[in-house]
């Protein structure tokens, strides 16, 4: 330490400043220890990178811990937080992004544009690679973006979508039945997407309000498909659990190994035995069980879920009725905003124009409904019957006029015939009294106005 300065750390500092250190750390207890280091002349400038680290960052924070997985929940929760903004754009950016691991740069360009040489080979980068977060998408993923999508009135993207859903749905039940055959049940896994009424409904919900009849009518042709295979789907895993009972398979268990024992923990403080004896009575996950005074985060990995057939099949048939109740629903909202007015070109008008119901309906040459005929023959017959007591209660007109094969003339009637068919009116309702009267060959009027007096 002769001389003016001295060198610590590769930093020069007077005399006097050297003095102040070292009477510091005399009094704060630090003891000088000396260090040795090798120069490279070759390589001055990383002597202190090597011998002591990163210098110029002694007194920052300790670096960051490592970071947390990127699971499939936090993209749920990313996807439902954009989605309620209304930023359609940054929902479908989030999606198609965080959903599709990202190749590394290093496959498809240069680390340098100095590494277009055909000798040698490149030196690897020494920065550890760097693996972009993305997780598998699941039933609420598909829910979440369809529901948010279809209510910023987005049809083509909703369509899109929904499509997607239906092409991974059968990939999924396709993957889920080679699970169930090639391995044991307690080593297959679960799936992870399947569509239910969720997935349909907002795509239904946006079409009923933009009264889209282009959209409508393809979500209820893509029903029957789908109704199909998951029909299908659950026909098999029930003839499957069918054969296990029979061969006294069922219910499987899975084997738990008895010598997987964990590392025996140093003696704590009362509370901490006090949480771990009523974790251990309630039985809860060791996911759970997190050192809170730890600064770095237990990284775990997710858990696998494992198949559980009964479970699946409830799942199954639960869908298949939802669904199928949601499509009657949708067939009957379809046929009603179709009858509810057409846009069609007419010869008449030389152009497209809005008809109504009644003006379609006598342009088709539509039959009407069973129920329409039988409302208005329980019209008829009431007034018919109104007119007959009018009658009745006044004989002075004596017969009635009528008409006999098509032909006109007079046709006579008694007391005692209509009162047979007003009990028969008044006591049938379905129409056997107007047979009477056909088989009479009399016909009636329906309103008292078109009675005519004898004479």
């Amino acid at each position: 330490m002769s001389g003016r300065t001295t060198l610590i750390f590769g930093t020069d500092v007077s005399h006097a400043q050297m003095k102040e250190i070292l009477e510091v750390m005399r009094v704060m207890g630090k003891p000088l220890t000396a260090g040795q280091l090798w120069l490279d002349p070759s390589h001055h400038d990383q002597d202190n990178l090597h011998g002591h680290g990163q210098l110029g960052l002694a007194g920052s924070p300790p670096a960051l811990p490592k970071p947390v997985n990127f699971t499939t929940a936090a993209l749920n929760n990313i996807i439902d937080m954009l989605g309620q903004t209304g930023n359609v754009s940054k929902i479908v950016q989030a999606f198609e992004v965080l959903t599709v691991p990202i190749p590394r740069s290093a496959q498809f360009m240069a680390s340098s544009f100095d590494d277009d040489d055909d000798w040698g080979v490149s030196s690897p980068s020494p920065e550890p690679s760097y693996h972009y977060p993305h997780a598998s998408p699941n039933t609420t993923t598909y829910n979440l973006l369809i529901r948010h999508v279809s209510k910023a009135g987005h049809a083509i993207l909703a369509r899109h979508y929904l499509l997607q859903a239906i092409h991974l749905e059968r990939e999924v039940a396709y993957q889920t039945r080679i699970e169930v055959l090639k391995k044991p049940l307690h080593q297959a896994r679960a799936p992870h997407f399947a569509i239910n009424k969720g997935t349909i409904l907002p795509v239904f919900g946006l079409s009923n309000r933009d009264k889209n009849v282009g959209l409508m009518r393809w979500v209820h042709s893509k029903m029957p498909n789908l109704l199909k295979r998951k029909r299908a789907e659950l026909v098999f895993f029930s003839n499957f659990r069918r054969g296990k009972i029979a061969k006294n398979l069922w219910p499987i268990i899975a084997p738990t190994s008895s010598n997987t024992s964990s590392p025996e923990q140093p003696p704590a403080d009362s509370s901490s035995n006090l949480f771990t004896r009523v974790k251990s009575a309630l039985g809860l996950d060791p996911v759970f069980d997190v050192d809170l005074n730890s600064e770095t985060p237990a990284i775990q990995p997710t858990p696998v879920k494992y198949i559980d057939l009964d479970l699946y099949i409830r799942i199954l048939e639960r869908d298949i009725k939802e669904i199928d109740e949601l499509r009657a629903h949708v067939e009957i909202i379809l046929a009603r905003t179709i009858q509810r007015g057409k846009n069609i070109y007419t010869l008449t008008g030389w152009r497209r124009t809005n008809v109504t119901r009644e003006e379609w309906r006598g342009i088709a040459n539509f039959k009407p409904k069973v129920e329409d005929d039988e409302r208005h023959s329980s019209e008829c017959r009431a007034e018919t019957v109104e007119a007959l007591l009018w009658y009745l209660e006044n004989p002075s007109f004596g017969q009635l006029e009528g008409s006999r094969n098509g032909g006109s003339g007079t046709v006579g009637i008694t007391i005692k015939e209509l009162s047979s068919v007003v009990y028969s009116l008044r006591s049938n309702i379905t129409g056997n009294a107007f047979i009477h009267l056909y088989q009479q060959q009399i016909w009636l009027p329906v309103t008292r106005r078109e009675f005519k007096p004898r004479g």
